[in-house]
């Protein structure tokens, strides 16, 4: 047998061990985190969709909460069953990621505001209107954040939630109050044992401007 031929051979079984693994692992984590997101939630309705076998799912609640009516969410891991893919997911989009859309419920959001982490993109989130709102940055228990906003009020607010915050405060990559849309975005980095968490405390501490 060549040394290519054995080369080859050697790869194969090692992307095949780890499709085996990286799967294993992500429907390990599509359950736990599913868990989290669901435990804080008074569901009234849902409805799952699932985005391809080992990539993640969407999903949409119906919920009884004094604040929000409807939450929605998208899990999309990092395709770990791929030995060629998951180092450049890694690379563009840092792990995984969980992204929320959040109703009001009869409630107009009436002023814009955005929550950047730093560090926490390879790229910059695309702002339809960044060049109309203020920006200045602020830390939160540590954490350095760009903070884009319509009204000072709806900064210190912000600020004072957060910081009441005990766990891990790095779970935030993106946090947006829109008027336009009158919906709450969360782009988070899920964190097993810490999204129950920050969901739980985000539905019931926040407030809306």
């Amino acid at each position: 047998m060549s040394k290519i031929v054995f080369l080859i051979f050697i790869l194969s079984a090692i992307m095949t061990l780890q499709f085996f693994k990286g799967r294993k692992i992500n429907l390990l984590l599509m359950k736990n985190y599913l868990g989290e997101i669901e435990a804080p939630l008074k569901i009234r309705d849902k409805e799952y969709t699932w985005i391809g076998g080992y990539v993640g799912f969407k999903a949409g609640y119906k919920i009884q909460n004094p604040l929000f009516s409807f939450f929605e969410v998208s899990l999309i891991l990092a395709p770990r069953q791929s030995l060629i893919y998951l180092p450049l997911s890694l690379l563009l989009f840092r792990g995984d990621r969980a992204f929320f859309l959040l109703t009001p419920r009869g409630k107009r959001i009436s002023r814009e505001l955005h929550l950047i982490r730093d560090e926490a993109f390879l790229f910059k989130p695309k702002i339809r209107r960044k060049k109309e709102l203020f920006e200045k940055r602020a830390s939160i228990c540590g954490v350095n954040f760009r903070i884009l906003y319509e009204d000072e009020k709806a900064v210190e607010d912000i600020l004072k939630l957060f910081k009441r915050y005990k766990g891990n405060i790095k779970i935030i990559k993106h946090l947006a109050l829109v008027p336009s849309t009158n919906r709450v975005y969360l782009h988070l980095k899920p964190m097993v044992g810490e999204l129950k968490r920050f969901l739980t405390f985000l539905i019931e501490k926040m407030e809306l401007y």
